[in-house]
């Protein structure tokens, strides 16, 4: 999925081979790698909660979600793999998706419970976005 880049990471060129910018050339934990030029993925627990790339990680994961939603009208979104590890991620990325929805839509689900709409796998590592379309 192709995404708005944040404004401070205009100068990284993404991690996908073949798209370079988008949700996977951004925000997975390769991407962070890349972009913070670490030596491998066993250095993002060193990171603190407060490092601003996590802000952007829901930056770009607030827009896949907005997209899915403003696309598809899904009942549930469920997101998981090695980012998703980061227990900050949820909550700065559902604060995040009210800020990109804007209004736009007024369900319940879409503002004041957004952490029933989007959630996390529980598959631990293992990559997942999945939109429920019950």
């Amino acid at each position: 999925m192709k995404i708005q880049i944040h404004e401070k990471d205009k100068d990284f060129e993404g991690n996908c081979p073949f798209h370079k910018t988008c949700l996977e050339g951004l925000a997975t934990n390769n991407a962070i790698v890349k972009r913070l030029g670490l030596e491998s993925e066993s250095q993002l627990p060193e990171l603190e909660d407060e490092d601003s790339v996590w802000q952007m990680i829901a930056f770009y994961l607030a827009q896949a979600c907005a997209n899915i939603s403003l696309l598809t009208s899904v009942q549930k979104i469920v997101i998981g793999g090695g980012v998703m590890q980061r227990k900050v991620i949820m909550n700065l990325l559902h604060q995040e998706f009210i800020m990109q929805m804007n209004g736009y839509v007024q369900h319940p689900l879409l503002t004041e419970k957004v952490e029933e709409y989007i959630v996390a796998s529980g598959l631990e590592n293992n990559s997942t976005l999945a939109a429920l379309l019950l």
